[in-house]
C-alpha cells in the first residue's frame, strides 16, 4: 500500500512538471483586442466612455420605460440629449430636470426598446438641492 501511494505521488509529482514546460505565447505590449463580450461588464451592462459632461438639465419632451430602465429625451435648448436612468422617475413629460452624467455611448442599440441612439447619456436624477 505504501509502495502505491509512492508511485501515485511520483506520477502526480511528474505531471506537475511537465505541465509547467508548456510553451506559452510570448507577451507583447499590445492591448488586447476588444471582443463582443469585453464591450461589456460582468453583469451584461454595455461599457461607457467618460462622459463629455457631467451634468445635464432641461425640459422633459418624452420618457420611454424599458424594463428596469427609464430614457428620457431633453428639449432641444438642453440639445436634444436622450439620458437613461435605472427605475421610475418622479418627473413627468413637461417638466424640468437634472441629471447627474456618468458615461456616454454612441451609436447605442436598445434592444428592448429596438431602437438605435446617436449618443446616449447614462446617468441619475439629480437630487433637488
Amino acid at each position: 500500500m505504501h509502495r502505491r501511494r509512492s508511485e501515485r505521488l511520483s506520477l502526480l509529482l511528474a505531471l506537475g512538471l511537465l505541465g509547467g514546460c508548456v510553451e506559452r505565447p510570448p507577451a507583447t505590449d499590445a492591448p488586447p483586442k476588444e471582443s463582443a463580450e469585453a464591450s461589456q461588464t460582468p453583469t451584461g451592462m454595455p461599457r461607457v466612455q467618460a462622459p463629455s459632461v457631467t451634468a445635464i438639465r432641461g425640459r422633459i419632451e418624452q420618457v420611454e420605460r424599458a424594463g428596469p430602465y427609464t430614457y428620457v429625451r431633453l428639449d432641444p435648448a438642453a440639445g436634444g440629449s436622450w439620458v437613461v436612468v435605472m427605475g421610475t422617475l418622479p418627473s413627468a413629460v413637461g417638466d424640468d430636470a437634472a441629471f447627474v452624467i456618468h458615461g456616454t455611448r454612441t451609436d447605442f442599440y436598445s434592444k428592448r426598446l429596438d431602437r438605435q441612439f446617436d449618443e446616449l447619456l447614462f446617468g441619475q436624477l439629480d437630487a433637488p438641492t
